[in-house]
């Protein structure tokens, strides 16, 4: 027996995108059934989310399932489409863990907003560090028990990495000129080396800092000052290059390198360390 197609509804009204893939979707397949059965409350709150030039997405009945305006479809990234009708906890499970007690607040009736809140979500196949201001608010069925949670945002990640850049620059334009201060009254070579080891230790929170001139053709760092804890022991050393992660190496250009560590070196077949002495 031939099957009918799914009930395809003229509403939501509208041309944009979402109003089309909300009209198109076959919600007999979701806890929600077919739009003909949805009470006018949730078909007034789509209404009022398709029309909303902010994203918003409105999350109904007891499994939260998502209905999203065309400015929360940024917002879904990878996720879009096939977020739509479906439960929020199996669309976003890295944030479960916040939005959870959130959803709790608002099933019993409170509307709760934050400022510039930060959310881990997977974007581009990546886990990224993004922030929204957002509210959570209580939608209402005809007997006006809450029946759904209705989220409105935009985001501010843009904005906060832009303050958090110009802080990190203003903060190292402070130290070099700290640096600078304490540097310009030392004559001696070794004196500079230890002052700059400690005000670098002490800048990066580190536990040692070590000053080395680089021998390339023993492809070797050759520590000749360092900062080290009150109680600590001096380690000069020779040290192999390759030892240390990329990051931390300069070009092989570079006469001198300095480096700092919150763990004591010590020696092992991956790691050369050669003592000196002082």
């Amino acid at each position: 027996m031939k099957q009918s197609a799914p009930e395809r509804s003229k509403w939501p009204a509208g041309d944009g995108e979402m109003a089309r893939r909300i009209r198109e979707f076959d919600w007999s397949r979701t806890p929600l059934g077919p739009v003909s059965g949805w009470p006018q409350s949730l078909k007034t709150a789509v209404d009022l989310t398709l029309a909303n030039g902010f994203g918003m997405i409105v999350l109904w009945g007891p499994d939260l399932i998502q209905i999203y305006n065309d400015g929360y479809r940024q917002v879904m990234d990878a996720q879009h489409p096939r977020g739509l009708g479906q439960a929020t906890r199996e669309c976003w499970p890295e944030v479960w863990h916040i939005n959870e007690p959130i959803y709790e607040r608002v099933w019993a009736g409170e509307t709760v907003t934050f400022e510039d809140a930060l959310y881990p979500l997977v974007r581009h196949g990546t886990l990224e560090d993004v922030w929204f201001t957002l509210t959570y608010s209580p939608l209402r069925n005809e007997t006006g028990a809450v029946s759904g949670v209705l989220v409105t945002l935009f985001e501010t990640t843009d904005r906060i990495r832009a303050e958090a850049a110009r802080l990190r620059a203003q903060s190292r334009q402070a130290f070099m000129l700290r640096l600078s201060d304490a540097l310009r009254p030392l004559r001696a070579p070794g004196d500079v080396q230890v002052t700059a080891c400690r005000l670098v230790a002490e800048r990066m929170g580190a536990e040692r800092a070590y000053y080395a001139d680089v021998d390339h053709a023993r492809g070797r760092f050759v520590v000749t000052r360092d900062h080290v804890p009150p109680g600590g022991s001096a380690r000069l050393a020779n040290i192999l290059w390759r030892a240390f992660p990329s990051r931390w190496r300069r070009s092989h250009a570079a006469d001198r390198w300095s480096a700092t560590t919150s763990k004591t070196i010590r020696t092992s077949p991956k790691l050369s360390v050669r003592p000196t002495g002082r």
